[in-house]
């Protein structure tokens, strides 16, 4: 029983400092044809790597809470590592911002008409239709495309990103999602895993 206690307080810190990485890179031989493909595939029709961030909240479809909407497209536009943002203000950044006339915005963007809030023919509007607003017109999401980072770099990016979110006013709610933050989630579970698992691996192997 003491060897073990002794093994697991050795291999604790190294299992403690354990990193996982599913970029397609380590996938690969280095200087593979296939990773070459990749890469060009990436440079010819952009990065497969987005972030979503959601936004609900009573106070949304307010001026303030579309001003803040504002605010934070062109922070997270501004972050290393985020080749490109896209949401309600990029698209409507030539317009007035924040709307004069919110709700009125909400049916426009909703592809709804102001009394009924019935969808209207055709299937809903542009940004109904590409994502950035539900169809019930309780959310709206902000896309940023980000760059082939290191895994630290994205790492670094999505607390960055996670840390805008949280400074959001009384009134509104935020949540991440997209493929480099399931990523993230996988590797913390291994990560978990392997530190619950190996002391006592190790043992049996010693055994």
């Amino acid at each position: 029983m003491g060897f073990y206690v002794l093994l697991a307080a050795v291999s604790l810190p190294g299992c403690l400092r354990l990193g996982f990485d599913n970029s397609p890179e380590v996938f690969f031989v280095r200087d593979a044809r296939e990773l070459a493909r990749y890469r060009q595939f990436r440079q010819d029709f952009g990065s497969d790597e987005t972030l979503r961030a959601v936004v609900s909240g009573a106070e949304l479809w307010t001026r303030s809470g579309l001003a803040w909407l504002g605010e934070l497209e062109e922070a997270v536009a501004s972050l290393p590592g985020v080749e490109q943002t896209v949401g309600l203000y990029g698209l409507h950044r030539l317009a007035e911002w924040p709307p004069a006339d919110p709700q009125g915005f909400l049916a426009q963007v909703a592809g709804e008409d102001l009394d009924g809030r019935k969808p209207l023919e055709g299937g809903g509007s542009l940004e109904r239709k590409g994502g950035w607003v539900s169809a019930d017109g309780r959310r709206v999401a902000l896309v940023a495309t980000l760059a082939d980072l290191p895994k630290a770099g994205e790492s670094q990016l999505l607390a960055s990103v996670e840390e805008l979110l949280g400074d959001a006013p009384d009134g509104l709610e935020t949540q991440l999602t997209g493929l480099p933050v399931v990523e993230r989630a996988f590797d913390r579970a291994l990560t978990a895993m392997a530190v619950r698992f190996l002391p006592p691996l190790a043992l049996l192997a010693t055994v």
